[in-house]
């Protein structure tokens, strides 16, 4: 039987924050870094309402920016190693589903043929409509026993609900201490070292 991973898109797979905040700074004359996003919520980060950094993010898409993204670093050679190793790989994203084209030309641009299905995730920030299924749910569905994220809120629902998470390091995730099952990675070479 074949070992299933989850895998999300944004900051695992594909550089989204560094490439929107440099888009974000040029576009709109703010000085935001990296280490200065504390929370996913990018409204309170670039201290805009939450209809406009929604606003901001469609000009975003519109613009093809999607996707321009270049991928992070190690994420092709790590996603390769996983299927060399005989694991079965799945998207699994909070992307919108209004940017699901965008997606798929993505990843068959920089990952073709190494993902089984992509997955929409709900998330409640960004979704109107759509799936309403939690990634957890999503990973007990395809029958994944890890899923490698940056987003802290997935982490604990997974762990919590028997799926081990690989937690991509970033400013937004930081916390005392994670919870059994959970282990941060701060690149593809540790997340390849965890799942040797």
């Amino acid at each position: 039987m074949k070992k299933i991973i989850a895998v999300d898109i944004d900051e695992i797979l594909a550089g989204f924050m560094d490439y929107f905040i440099s888009y974000h700074n040029l576009t709109y004359q703010t000085k935001i870094t990296k280490n200065e996003v504390f929370s996913f919520d990018l409204h309170e980060v670039f201290k805009v309402t939450r209809e406009e950094i929604m606003v901001r993010m469609v000009k975003f898409g519109e613009g093809g920016h999607n996707i321009k993204i270049k991928p992070v670093a190690g994420a092709k050679e790590g996603i390769d190693a996983l299927v060399k190793k005989g694991y079965e790989l799945h998207l699994v994203t909070s992307r919108p589903s209004v940017i699901q084209k965008d997606t798929e030309e993505w990843i068959m641009q920089h990952f073709p043929d190494k993902f089984t299905n992509l997955h929409h995730a709900f998330n409640q920030n960004i979704h109107k409509e759509g799936s309403k299924k939690k990634k957890w749910e999503i990973c007990k569905e395809i029958g994944a026993g890890v899923l490698i994220d940056d987003y802290l809120p997935n982490a604990l629902s997974c762990s919590e609900n028997g799926i081990k998470v690989l937690l991509m390091d970033a400013p937004w995730n930081q916390v005392e201490k994670l919870p059994k099952g959970v282990t941060r990675v701060k690149g593809w070479d540790e997340i390849l070292k965890v799942l040797k």
